[in-house]
C-alpha cells in the first residue's frame, strides 16, 4: 500500500467523523430546540413523511415545509378532520390538491425539525425464536403501555380539532 492511499484512507475517515460529529451536534440543537414554545399560530404537522409547520393567521393559512423556508400561502377550499382517524386534518388545496396532516403534541417536534423526514416505521423482525421473544415482549410491553397511548392519541385529538377549527376560520374554506 502506497503512501498516497493511506493519506487517501484516513481523510475518509476522518471527513466521516466531522460529518457524525456534526449530525451529532445537529441534533442536540434540535432537541433543545422542541422544548421551546411554538410562535402563535403555527401547528407542527406530518405531511408526506416530513414535518411541516401550518400556520394560522386572521385571514389565511400559511404552509412551510423546510427548514427555514419561506411560508407558502394555502387557498384551501375545505378543511375537516377525518372519521375514522380524528387525528388527522384533511385539507383541500388549489394548488398542492388533498393534504392528509398528522399533528404533533408540544416538544414532540420543534420548529427546527421542519423539513426533515419522521420514520416512525418498526423494522423486520425475522424469523427465528429469538425474535420470537423479542416479539412476546413486545406484545407485553403494548399490552402494558397501551393507556398511556389512549391518552397521546386523546392529546393529538385535541390538537387535531383545534387546527381544524383554526383553519375552517380562514375566509373561503368550507366546514366538509
Amino acid at each position: 500500500m502506497g503512501s498516497g492511499e493511506g493519506a487517501e484512507a484516513t481523510s475518509a475517515a476522518d471527513e466521516r467523523k466531522a460529518r457524525l460529529l456534526a449530525e451529532r451536534e445537529d441534533r442536540k440543537v434540535r432537541a433543545q430546540l422542541r422544548k421551546e414554545p411554538l410562535p402563535d399560530g403555527v401547528t407542527l404537522v406530518r405531511l408526506g413523511g416530513r414535518v411541516a409547520a401550518v400556520r394560522v393567521a386572521v385571514g389565511r393559512a400559511e404552509l412551510q415545509t423546510e427548514r427555514d423556508g419561506q411560508w407558502k400561502q394555502l387557498r384551501l377550499s375545505e378543511a375537516r378532520r377525518r372519521r375514522v382517524q380524528r387525528a388527522r386534518v384533511v385539507a383541500t388545496d388549489a394548488e398542492l390538491g388533498k393534504l392528509s396532516m398528522r399533528c404533533y403534541l408540544p416538544a414532540e417536534q420543534g420548529v427546527a425539525d421542519v423539513g426533515q423526514r419522521d420514520s416512525s416505521a418498526i423494522g423486520d423482525l425475522g424469523n427465528d425464536p429469538i425474535s420470537g421473544v423479542i416479539g412476546t415482549l413486545m406484545l407485553i410491553g403494548f399490552v402494558l403501555l397501551s393507556p398511556y397511548f389512549a391518552v397521546r392519541y386523546a392529546r393529538r385529538c385535541s390538537v387535531a380539532r383545534s387546527l381544524a377549527r383554526q383553519l375552517r376560520d380562514v375566509p373561503g374554506v368550507a366546514a366538509g
